[in-house]
């Protein structure tokens, strides 16, 4: 018996990853026409006149249902996509820059109480999104939230585009959050702060509310 369970957990957990990396890989794609007005701006003063440089556009976005609250320079929209038995919704907000949450809820066993499998699940997840956007993945390191496991990363995608994100399991609920800048070779210093202070911005203000 003990075989025999061993064996269906392992093709339920092959499963489970089969469609977080499809989720994840969602929300990567979600974010590759990135926007182009830094990119075609050259003067400091440019730079700093965009929409997301400025700290009035900035707004707090919470969603009770989604159990989260983040700020985004201006408001996101939202969508949603199933994928078999799981839904996958997104917030997503095109600027001058991409910045998406995504979150999909997973059978309750695939949970953050077995520290093995939430590494699995974070670490297979990442690294076959990475596979199926055909993205390199520049640095991950293992972070958490309220105690919740979670990774955050660097990847460059096929466009030379740079997604900066962070995935989180809280319970048997998966979260994303990403931003994704231009390419940074021949960016203007100004534009690099820029990026940089958005994405922090950005990724540093994701809290978990109540639902």
């Amino acid at each position: 018996m003990s075989g025999l369970y061993y064996c269906q957990m392992k093709n339920k957990l092959q499963r489970v990853l089969r469609i977080l990396v499809h989720a994840i890989a969602i929300g990567a794609c979600a974010l590759l026409c990135t926007g182009i007005i830094v990119a075609q701006k050259s003067r400091q003063k440019d730079v700093e006149e965009i929409a997301d440089a400025s700290p009035a556009a900035w707004k707090e976005f919470l969603s009770k249902e989604g159990g989260f609250a983040i700020q985004f320079p201006g408001i996101p929209k939202e969508s949603s996509q199933s994928m078999g038995e799981v839904n996958v919704k997104m917030h997503q907000l095109h600027a001058s820059f991409e910045y998406s949450v995504m979150y999909a809820d997973y059978p309750d066993w695939a949970n953050d109480s077995d520290p093995r499998l939430a590494k699995r699940i974070l670490d297979s997840g990442l690294e076959g999104a990475v596979a199926e956007t055909k993205s390199k993945l520049l640095e991950v390191e293992e972070i958490s939230l309220d105690n919740h496991p979670g990774r955050r990363y660097t990847e460059r995608m096929p466009d030379g585009s740079v997604l900066r994100g962070k995935t989180f399991l809280v319970g048997h609920r998966l979260y994303q959050v990403a931003i994704t800048t231009p390419k940074e070779d021949g960016a203007i210093p100004e534009a690099k702060r820029l990026y940089e202070d958005a994405t922090n911005k950005f990724l540093a203000s994701f809290r978990l509310v109540a639902r």
